[in-house]
């Protein structure tokens, strides 16, 4: 959607607002649907904002799932390790500044697929490149740490 600010004279100014919003499906079963929704806005300034949210729904409630629906919350402290080396990969270099990334068992800002666990963290773009605020741990180290019970036990 593209406009002009309000309040502004068309015919003097030219600087436009935009808003722009993009999403992917990452995984879909017939039990579960993961994926991101992409958003960018200029209303003025240097550059547009950009923010990036994962969504996992259960599609025999329409609940919004958490981590700890999916993930075996009691091995939160190694998945978060497996963040972290993620992070570390991409380039970030304070291993203490990738505590930002940590996740708690009650997160719903993420998505899992066949890839893998997947985050974007923003707040930790005053650490780390933006590059790193978009996290994947890779499917086969997660595996072990997917609930057995759960919406993804077809991706164990």
């Amino acid at each position: 959607y593209e406009g002009k600010m309000p309040g502004w004279d068309n015919q003097k100014d030219s600087m436009g607002w935009s808003m722009e919003t993009d999403y992917s499906i990452e995984y879909i079963s017939t039990d579960v649907a993961s994926f991101t929704v992409s958003t960018s806005e200029y209303s003025g300034g240097a550059h547009p904002n950009y923010r990036t949210t994962h969504i996992t729904l259960d599609l025999n409630t329409g609940k919004q799932l958490a981590i700890k629906d999916c993930l075996n919350a009691g091995k939160l402290k190694d998945i978060n390790r497996l963040i972290t080396e993620s992070a570390l990969e991409c380039g970030m270099v304070d291993v203490e500044a990738a505590k930002c990334l940590e996740i708690t068992p009650d997160e719903t800002d993420f998505s899992i697929s066949a890839e893998g666990l997947k985050l974007f963290k923003s707040d930790c773009y005053t650490y780390a490149s933006l590059a790193c605020a978009f996290i994947q741990v890779p499917l086969p180290k997660l595996k072990k740490y997917i609930r057995s019970n759960g919406v993804f036990r077809d991706l164990r």
